[in-house]
């Protein structure tokens, strides 16, 4: 496994490029479009530098053969939110543990310090789709207001990276398909300033639940009207499997603020709201398997609220350990 080191984002792509012969660019100034050479797959990379610390980053392609290196990064600290829509990767940074995996539809962020080793590796014959939005200091510097580092302090405290994390924030799901929608084109000021501004969404949802929820200072429920809230807003997700409310919805519903809403839940069901409603829908899924054996799998997908039975199945798998058909099986003996 040969192992290369990166000073920067551009070294980075200039060495996929020029070194692994993986890339072959295709792009301009700040708009980089790398297609995978034909002779290791096809598919495309495409990078977006807005500058002031911010880029998007867009994979889809699929490989004719593995691809796993070993990596080396000096490059300045920053984060890079993850959505991955299909396919698969590994990696293994050797600060961490264990090795990591991310798998359709996670988001995960990279944390990372400014001198990283380990390697990453992707699978061949597998359609691989992902997006990466990253920033570093720069960015919050520019957004900060007055010099106030305050904000630059409680995200960058360490130089090194703390986690790669797996994270469940559903109010990134919109932002990230509203860039992947408008991702085909980008000869327009209009949609390269719109593209911007999804991203610069997507980092302020991901900095107030990552970073500033857990820094306020406020007392969160400890009242019993509260948790009377909490457990309302649990039995209307548990009504509306199919069509569930946003946090927003939910919160204004049961008269709690989103903060409030999704520390409540943690607090009481040790869950986010997210995960609560894919166990609902799994405790609702597995009864319906153990009462109903006319129906079949995709029927109790879609009343549960899935229309992807892959997806379900998974889901279903994750929860009880066995995908919904194995389960079916065994409870019928």
């Amino acid at each position: 496994m040969k192992k290369y080191t990166f000073k920067n984002t551009d070294e980075y792509f200039k060495k996929m490029a020029d070194e692994m012969g993986i890339l072959k660019e295709v792009g301009e100034v700040n708009i980089n479009n790398y297609q995978i050479k034909k002779s290791q797959g096809e598919g495309y990379i495409k990078r977006l530098k807005f500058g002031k610390g911010i880029e998007i980053i867009i994979g889809d392609f699929r490989l004719n053969k593995v691809l796993q290196y070993e990596y080396n990064l000096k490059i300045e600290k920053g984060i890079e939110i993850i959505y991955f829509l299909k396919g698969w990767t590994k990696f293994r940074d050797y600060s961490l543990t264990d090795e990591i995996e991310i798998n359709e539809n996670e988001f995960r962020y990279w944390d990372g310090g400014i001198n990283n080793q380990g390697w990453m590796k992707y699978p061949q014959n597998i359609d691989i789709f992902f997006v990466n939005i990253y920033f570093n200091k720069r960015f919050i510097k520019e957004i900060s207001f007055q010099g106030d580092r305050e904000l630059e302090k409680i995200i960058f405290k360490d130089t090194n990276r703390r986690l790669t994390k797996k994270i469940e924030i559903p109010e990134l799901i919109v932002p990230f398909k509203q860039i992947i929608q408008n991702s085909g084109d980008f000869s327009s000021p209009a949609k390269i300033l719109y593209l911007q501004s999804k991203a610069v969404e997507i980092i302020s949802y991901f900095i107030e639940d990552q970073f500033l929820a857990t820094n306020k200072k406020e007392n969160t429920i400890n009242k019993t009207e509260d948790i009377k809230k909490i457990k309302e807003a649990k039995k209307i997700m548990a009504s509306n499997l199919i069509d569930p409310f946003s946090i927003s919805e939910l919160s204004k519903k049961v008269g709690l603020n989103n903060y409030k809403l999704k520390v409540g839940f943690n607090e009481i069901y040790n869950a986010t709201p997210f995960s609560c409603l894919r166990s609902l829908r799994m405790e609702k899924a597995k009864e319906f398997l153990i009462q109903e054996n006319g129906s079949n799998i995709m029927e109790i997908a879609n009343r549960v609220g899935y229309s992807n039975s892959s997806h379900f199945a998974a889901a279903f798998k994750k929860e009880y350990g066995l995908n919904p058909s194995v389960f079916r099986r065994k409870i019928s003996f």
